[in-house]
Order: structure tokens, then sequence, then C-alpha cells
């Protein structure tokens, strides 16, 4: 048997994430979109149960790292918006579509492969958010013409559906905003 020297509990407060939530409601513009970033499990919080809550307490779009967590939630029953922050293969690309979950692309090939399904049984379109890396070095295309292409592109995909365009600030939580408002 092991001793653990420095304990550590992880306490799961429901309420206190109806509380957070209510109180960004409190401070976004009315009609503005919320969405409650779930992935990693909930950050190893239980995303099935944290994912219930959120959407029960007013959160508009549940946030999955990779389409595998989209679609355990979807196996449990939640209906809620779901945007796949990471990488989806072409390969889960109809998936996504038949389970109405929303895919992030920003490399070419997942665009081709988007263009090339095959119709929906139900006429549905692939829901996607466009990411442009503005500086934080992971995913997405850099800001420019090369971006303004693809997402014309896009755009005009018959079978697309673009609902957004995001980015993922490198350093939001520093005192110094600077290099923040460069990414704006």
């Amino acid at each position: 048997m092991y001793s653990y020297y420095r304990p550590t509990v992880a306490e799961i407060s429901l309420d206190a994430l109806n509380g957070n939530i209510a109180a960004f409601r409190r401070r976004i513009a009315p009609g503005t979109k919320l969405l409650a970033s779930v992935k990693a499990n909930a950050y190893g919080h239980g995303l099935v149960e944290t994912s219930r809550e959120a959407a029960a307490s007013g959160a508009d779009y549940l946030g999955v790292a990779f389409l595998d967590e989209a679609l355990a939630l979807r196996r449990a029953g939640i209906r809620t918006p779901i945007l796949v922050f990471g990488y989806t293969p072409p390969y889960g690309l109809a998936a996504a579509r038949e389970q109405d979950i929303t895919v992030t692309i920003w490399r070419p090939d997942v665009l081709e492969a988007a263009e090339r399904l095959p119709a929906s049984d139900r006429n549905r379109k692939l829901q996607v958010h466009v990411k442009i890396d503005s500086g934080m070095g992971r995913l997405g295309l850099l800001p420019g013409r090369e971006a303004e292409a693809f997402l014309e592109r896009a755009c005009r995909a018959p079978g697309l559906q673009v609902e957004g365009l995001f980015t993922h600030y490198a350093r939001a939580d520093e005192t110094d905003k600077s290099y923040t408002e460069m990414q704006v």
C-alpha cells in the first residue's frame, strides 16, 4: 500500500457550475451564445454529468476536444449543440454530420474531404467552424489571404454550413493585454 503525504481532493459542485453560468449570463448581452468547455472529461469532473448540468443551467453549446467526446455525449442522450475544438479526421466527418456535431476545420485536406462527402440521408449539411491561429501557435490557419481563401471556399461548399470562426487567445489571463489585443 502506498501512502500519500499530499492528499488532494476534487469536490465537484454542480450548484457552483450553475451559479457560474448564471453569472456569465448576467454579464453578456442578451442573445449572445454561451459555450461551456467540457473537454477532457470536463477537465476530469465527469463529461456527461457536467454537460447535462451546463446545458440545464443555460449553456447554449458544449465544447469538446475530440469527436469521440461529442459522440459519447450524443450516446448519453445530450442534444445540446456541440463544437469539436480539435482535429476531426476526414473519416469522422459523416458521423459528425449525422449526429449534428459541429467540427472545426483549418486543414485543406479536411475541407476537401468535407466537399466530397456523399449527400446525407436527411439532407443535412456538415456544420463547421473555421479556426484561425492568431498567435497560440497550435492549430489553425494563419491570418491573411490564405485564411480568407479557405473561408470563402468553405462558405461556397454546398454540403457545408459555416457557423463560425474562432481563435484561441494565448495570454488572455495575463495582466498585460498587449498580446491579446494584437490577436484581436
